[in-house]
């Protein structure tokens, strides 16, 4: 499947998948064109039954790989045929008057059945039909992967009709003929399959890819798999030796034993292959300190992260090293619009003094109960910034393809955004790229503290050049009473000093001191 992921923004888990995927192919073809014609009963059709079974998680490993890079995009109808499809009906057009012309010159094949392989294409060109019709999906599969309970409600569906339906069919057939055709007539004779069952691959893809998994669920995940891959093994030679011959039955891509081997190698390799952090370190490094180097400037860093799995850790975080947070909802304006949100800021100020003075206390209940829903609301909303007096010198963001309005904001005042870059994120409109996973919840809780870390970091920066500003001031202000009254430096040196302050707001004055 071809990889249309910038290399700037690499996902090496998705990488090494293909590399493997590849040799398993390999094997698969070579396996397969002595599978037939050896006795079922031989250690060398057994061998030959392990090479195919073993690596059929191959191409649906591809198609999962196309789904999480494919659905992540928003591409247009134009795109796909004028960029895709073009391009896969280019290679099909080209390898299909290979094989015509190798029939036609080579084994002199008639040209009627020349001219049907030209059009139907040659066996192993298969796939390029399955890709070209998924490309004409991606439109219609798009919306239904970006809201979850959508993407889990067409999986359980595709799920059924592409691979537990015709399973039965498949099992009950073995045992009982009656039994089968009764199966048929529920899953609509087999034919209710998904429009290409490569479809649940291709979703499934993209949802595993965005998920998170705790290590029960992967433990539970890989039991299956191992089960399901001896399944693959073991089931094909019972079946062989009962029918005196090789079956592809249990071969065939929306056979359930095959996706069950397939998710759980995808989701380990997700889990504990992706590398990307070291070919993207020195993106981290520079985010980091432009991090620190904000910090120790004196300016505030704005977390945001409005989605759920985002807002607890934000929130700790952003309180955590001190700085503002937005966590509820991004309100529009936010920035671009600072006077008017301030003014709801001491709006919310306003209600509380109300609240902790007694006002409440004389108004009809009616009335307090309307300002106590408006407090919530203005606390839920606000309450990360009722502290920012100015403008943020920088954003650190979740998920940037949900947080769009804040990243206007942020480009049309020119500020500065730091943000976690997942696999569908566009890098261009972020400063400061952190490559990660912004729907797992521990990634989120990671990255953040890291931020913070950072914050706290240049915080101590500042803390240290403040002390040696003061001693510098102190030294200086020494040197000024010297100069300016050389003709009587007793009489600071014995009764007075005259001193460089820090007032509040950054001002300096100086001050006569008495001293004791």
């Amino acid at each position: 499947m071809p990889a249309e992921h910038s290399t700037r923004r690499r996902v090496i888990y998705f990488d090494i998948l293909r590399i493997v995927a590849i040799f398993f192919v390999v094997f698969v073809h070579l396996a397969a064109q002595h599978w037939a014609d050896v006795d079922v009963s031989s250690r060398a059709w057994f061998a030959f039954n392990l090479y195919c079974t073993t690596g059929k998680w191959s191409v649906p490993i591809f198609v999962m790989i196309s789904g999480a890079l494919f659905l992540g995009r928003d591409v247009s109808i134009s795109s796909i045929l004028k960029k895709n499809v073009a391009r896969i009906a280019t290679v099909f057009l080209f390898w299909s008057g290979c094989y015509a012309l190798i029939d036609l010159v080579f084994r002199h094949a008639p040209l009627s059945v020349v001219l049907s392989q030209f059009i139907t294409g040659h066996y192993h060109l298969w796939f390029l039909y399955m890709i070209v019709g998924l490309y004409l999906l991606i439109p219609l599969l798009r919306p239904i992967a970006q809201s979850e309970t959508l993407m889990r409600y067409f999986l359980l569906l595709a799920l059924i009709f592409t691979f537990l339906l015709p399973q039965l069919v498949l099992y009950s057939s073995f045992i009982s003929p009656q039994l089968s055709v009764v199966i048929k007539t529920v899953s609509m004779y087999t034919y209710c399959y998904f429009p290409l069952g490569f479809t649940v691959y291709f979703v499934g893809g993209y949802y595993l890819s965005r998920r998170d998994f705790s290590r029960r669920e992967e433990a539970v995940l890989y039991a299956v798999g191992i089960l399901a891959l001896l399944f693959s093994i073991i089931a094909p030679v019972v079946h062989a030796k009962a029918q005196g011959a090789p079956s592809a039955v249990f071969y065939n891509y929306d056979s359930l034993n095959v996706l069950l081997t397939s998710v759980p190698i995808f989701v380990f390799a997700k889990q504990h292959l992706n590398l990307s952090s070291f070919r993207e370190g020195d993106r981290q490094a520079k985010a980091l300190a432009f991090v620190r180097q904000l910090s120790e400037s004196g300016q505030s860093l704005l977390f945001v992260g409005t989605k759920k799995q985002a807002q607890e850790a934000i929130r700790e975080e952003a309180t955590r090293c001190g700085q503002f947070y937005v966590n509820a909802r991004w309100l529009g304006g936010m920035m671009t619009n600072f006077k008017t949100m301030r003014t709801r800021v001491d709006r919310l100020n306003q209600l509380k003094t109300m609240q902790e003075d007694g006002t409440f206390d004389m108004l009809p209940k009616k009335e307090v109960m309307k300002h106590l829903g408006e407090i919530a609301k203005l606390e839920k909303y606000l309450g990360g910034v009722k502290e920012m007096k100015k403008l943020p010198g920088a954003l650190f963001i979740v998920d940037t393809r949900k947080e769009r309005n804040a990243i206007a904001e942020a480009h049309k005042l020119g500020i500065p955004v730091v943000a976690i870059a997942d696999t569908n994120c566009d890098p261009d409109e972020i400063d400061y790229v952190i490559p990660g996973n912004d729907d797992a919840i521990r990634a989120i809780k990671l990255i953040s503290s890291i931020m913070a870390n950072a914050v706290l970091e240049g915080k101590q920066g500042e803390q240290t050049a403040e002390a040696a500003s003061e001693e510098a001031y102190l030294f200086q202000s020494n040197a000024f009473a010297g100069a300016v009254f050389p003709s009587a430096p007793d009489f600071f040196t014995s009764k007075y000093d005259l001193r460089l302050r820090k007032e509040s707001g950054g001002r300096l004055s100086w001050h006569l001191l008495q001293q004791t």
